[in-house]
């Protein structure tokens, strides 16, 4: 995602990452944005690549949101996933 990041604490390795599972086809897809959860405390990796590549099997591309964890700012982890929709929406075909 971009390079300033809002309520970062400068900590480049905790920032957010969003991560692409595409699907070929030439029409517009439905697309997913899977947030794995973990209550701001970690990120259940059960519930990331798995999630995608079963979205992927049905035809939706997917991304894959890692956001950042606590002790960071509550709006600063729902910012990364407002910021990601705008991401994929601005990006989209």
């Amino acid at each position: 995602m971009a390079k300033d990041v809002p309520y970062s604490d400068g900590d480049r390795e905790k920032d957010p990452v969003l991560i692409e599972y595409p699907v070929s086809g030439s029409s517009p897809l439905p697309c997913v944005i899977v947030c794995p959860g973990g209550g701001y405390s970690g990120l259940a990796d059960y519930e990331g690549e798995p999630i995608s590549k079963w979205l992927n099997s049905l035809g939706i591309c997917s991304f894959v949101l890692n956001y950042r964890l606590t002790p960071c700012h509550y709006k600063g982890i729902t910012g990364d996933a407002l910021r990601a929709i705008r991401y994929v929406r601005y990006h989209a075909k």
